[in-house]
């Protein structure tokens, strides 16, 4: 679903706290900062950004030195270049690029999100989320889309839990899930936020 309704002091109080123009049509802004578009008590805790399309390298290198730039310290990068962590303005923004994942839009990138309550996303495009991501947000309640990282699915169910969402048909679903199709699941990665 493709919001284009939205109050703009919203989008422009994200906008004007990264005190960065970085949108386009190759980063997308997505996950949990973008809760806060539903739910103003829940507080941004970083930025997560996700790149579009193929040789995406030169887009991070440009954004990195767009950063570090305007002051910003990079705190981590992972070997395989799958995150890399920035404090900017006392604020966490993470580059996220899983190997071997490779999307051409919003919609693409959300599918692959497993919990709806971070569903949200913002492209050049606008903003797009779903009525369960709404709706899970203003009941504090955990709802799967799709399990691919059991692991890293588990610590965020967690994460979210500490926030006061309930748990009780997540655990289930993850489970099910799980057990339908773990022979297709990458059982390793621990990736968390």
């Amino acid at each position: 679903m493709l919001i284009k309704n939205i109050k703009q002091e919203k989008f422009r109080a994200i906008q004007n706290f990264l005190n960065l123009n970085i949108i386009s049509n190759k980063i997308i802004l997505a996950g949990g900062s973008l809760r806060t578009l539903v739910n103003q008590q829940d507080k941004v805790i970083d930025f997560d950004l996700f790149f579009l399309g193929e040789d995406i390298k030169e887009i991070k290198d440009i954004l990195e030195g767009k950063i570090l730039y305007l002051g910003g310290k990079k705190t981590f990068q992972c070997k395989e270049d799958e995150l890399r962590s920035f404090e900017f303005c006392g604020m966490k923004i993470q580059f996220i690029s899983l190997k071997g994942k490779k999307y051409n839009n919003a919609e693409e990138l959300l599918d692959s999100f497993d919990i709806n309550a971070s569903r949200f996303a913002l492209s050049s495009d606008g903003l797009y989320c779903y009525r369960e991501s709404i709706g899970d947000i203003r009941h504090k309640h955990i709802s799967i889309h799709k399990v691919s990282y059991p692991v890293a699915t588990i610590k965020r169910i967690a994460k979210y839990h500490l926030k006061g969402y309930k748990i009780t048909n997540a655990a289930l679903e993850v489970t099910k899930q799980i057990a339908e199709n773990g022979n297709e699941m990458d059982l390793e990665l621990v990736y968390v936020d």
